[in-house]
């Protein structure tokens, strides 16, 4: 697959999503970020602790240990309840304070509480300011927004303090080195934070072509067991359903049966109305058997041409006789016209019908019922069509017309 540059972001839902991934990257690595914070200043704490007042020294401690655990219970407080409570900006604002705060705090104790009249001093502060540099960007590298929020504080404040404010050749040298780091760490880490972001779009971008693919996979497989024209089941997935059906009928020995029917003097009507209006005809046939098997588990299939194959699990030979009389009167009154029917009483859409029903207690073949359904079917044509037969080893049952 390929894509043009950028232009995965060009799909709205793919950029908030990243968006969103990016955000939740940012609030992630709270407790390792925590302790990396928690170490940096109890070394820096423990470097100034023969240097500096203990006052001062006590009150930066503080307020370091107070903005590291107020990030690390935003953290807590947004992976629960990122959904529900605040916007994504109001998120953003507050960790952007918080992380604001903590550079300021530490940019504090560079400036304020190191005592800068030695070298040394100079060197602990450069190793601080590239330390914290180094943390942020691989802590927050899925964000240039976060590493500048926790760089740009500290780095430009110390830099700044050391060449304008103090300008000896030590503190001009530091600075420099500070600037340099910076601007150095900042343009790799450019290319490096477009890489990561858009692998996250990528990846979600691959996600959506999958479901995509899948979407056409079920469309096709149910077109594929659809007829073309009355996009009731086609022949083939009537057969897959009725080859299942016998079987579970005969695992719980219940009653299966199973309705064939068709149009009565379809090719009469095809020839008098026309293809077209044929097409139409079997369409609104199709539709009102639809809404008469309207149980879960019944299964309605054009079986071919005018014919139609209706399967009613678990209904006994009572209920499935009840059933298609019901239809074959319901299609009947629907007065759908059919003036060139051979039926003298009526010059309506009719329909004859031939039912089976079967209580398995050895296997049966679906051909078996099928033409079972199909001998009904047949009889109740011969004896003057728009009527329903059952299907007897001993016979027919009585006219159902």
């Amino acid at each position: 697959m390929i894509y043009n540059k950028d232009s995965i972001f060009q799909d709205k839902s793919v950029s908030q999503r990243t968006r969103t991934d990016v955000i939740d990257l940012l609030f992630a690595p709270s407790s390792s970020v925590l302790l990396a914070h928690f170490y940096t200043v109890s070394i820096f704490g423990y470097w100034l602790y023969e240097q500096v007042a203990n006052r001062s020294l006590f009150i930066w401690l503080a307020t370091s240990a107070v903005i590291m655990i107020s990030r690390f219970a935003l953290s807590v407080f947004y992976q629960r309840y990122k959904n529900v409570k605040f916007s994504q900006r109001t998120w953003l604002v507050v960790w952007t304070i918080l992380t604001v705060s903590c550079s300021l705090s530490y940019a504090y104790a560079a400036i304020i509480l190191t005592p800068l009249d030695s070298p040394a001093a100079f060197f602990a502060v450069g190793l601080l300011v590239f330390g914290i540099c180094g943390a942020t960007t691989v802590s927050y590298a899925a964000s240039i927004y976060a590493i500048l929020c926790l760089i740009l504080p500290i780095s430009v404040i110390t830099s700044t303090y050391f060449i304008f404010v103090l300008s000896d050749k030590t503190a001009m040298v530091a600075g420099t080195a500070i600037i340099t780091f910076t601007g150095i760490l900042l343009s790799l880490i450019r290319g490096v934070n477009k890489a990561f972001v858009k692998s996250i779009a990528l990846n979600y971008q691959n996600q959506r072509e999958i479901e995509k693919r899948k979407l056409v996979e079920r469309q096709l497989y149910d077109i594929s067991r659809r007829d073309s024209l009355t996009s009731l089941f086609n022949r083939r997935y009537f057969d897959e359903v009725l080859e299942t059906e016998l079987g579970r009928a005969y695992r719980g020995h219940t009653a299966l049966s199973l309705v064939m029917l068709d149009v009565d003097y379809f090719k009469e009507y095809n020839d008098h109305y026309g293809h077209v209006a044929g097409d139409n005809c079997l369409i609104e046939v199709a539709q009102l058997i639809e809404q008469q098997a309207n149980r879960k588990g019944d299964l309605v299939a054009r079986y071919g041409g005018e014919e139609f194959a209706v399967i009613l699990p678990g209904i006994d030979a009572n209920g499935a006789l009840a059933f298609a009389q019901r239809l074959q009167t319901y299609i009947e009154q629907k007065k759908l016209e059919h003036s060139a029917t051979k039926l003298t009483t009526l010059k309506s859409v009719t329909i004859s019908a031939g039912v089976t029903t079967v209580i398995p207690l050895m296997k049966h073949s679906p051909d078996k019922i099928i033409e079972q359904a199909d001998t009904a079917l047949y009889q109740a044509k011969k004896e003057g069509r728009n009527r329903v037969k059952a299907f007897a080893s001993i016979g027919f049952d009585q006219d159902l017309a």
